[in-house]
């Protein structure tokens, strides 16, 4: 049998009781989302409210892996006129020199600095963008006004054999990327295809 509880005992813990609020249940703050684009850990990013955020320092301190770091900066006695290399030197930022006959004139000698990388040329590399660049200036003077070319040129073949080997060594080691720069549009627009087949980016920058 229970020990008796006085009356005023019992409506004074009964008044206390409705005076006193029960607790509600405050919802934890939602972790930002980021700015749009980023990896954030919003809703949904990570499964839901429910699991805590995933800690991404370590994914932020993780170096980006490219491949084509292992190549190396050589330079490359390439005969060609001076506008075609002065252009790949505006699209790389690689260093260049062109020699000059006795009277000071500018010839199709001198050199280019390039990227060897797997014992493949390419004309460029930007580090930051993991990006490897080929550059190819005025080709366009090999074609007739109706887009027809002048004579057999064995360039064109060497620039599709190139495509070929370049294309798939960037495709074999992702996240590797490949740009094929074209100073003239008539060229760019004959390797069409074959940039194509072999998923080689290209842009027609002048």
């Amino acid at each position: 049998m229970g020990i008796p509880f006085p009356a005023t005992l019992a409506r004074a813990a009964n008044a206390m009781a409705h005076a006193m609020p029960m607790p509600v249940p405050v919802p934890t703050a939602a972790p930002s989302a980021g700015p749009a684009g980023s990896s954030g850990t919003g809703a949904g990013a990570d499964g839901g409210w429910d699991e805590l955020p995933r800690d991404r320092s370590r994914e932020r301190e993780r170096p980006c892996k490219c491949p084509p770091e292992k190549g190396a900066l050589v330079r490359k006695n390439h005969s060609m006129n001076p506008e075609p290399r002065r252009y790949q030197a505006r699209i790389t930022g690689f260093e260049y020199a062109i020699a000059t006959d006795g009277k000071g004139r500018e010839t199709a000698e001198g050199w280019n600095m390039e990227w060897d990388w797997l014992d493949i040329d390419f004309d460029g590399f930007q580090h930051s963008q993991c990006l490897l660049q080929e550059a190819k200036g005025n080709y366009d003077q090999f074609f007739k006004e109706n887009k027809e070319l002048k004579f057999p040129f064995k360039g064109f073949t060497k620039m599709q054999e190139q495509i070929a080997i370049q294309g798939e060594a960037v495709r074999a080691n992702p996240p590797s990327r490949l740009m094929w720069y074209f100073e003239t549009p008539q060229t760019r627009a004959y390797m069409m295809n074959t940039l194509r087949q072999f998923g080689v980016p290209s842009v027609h920058q002048s």
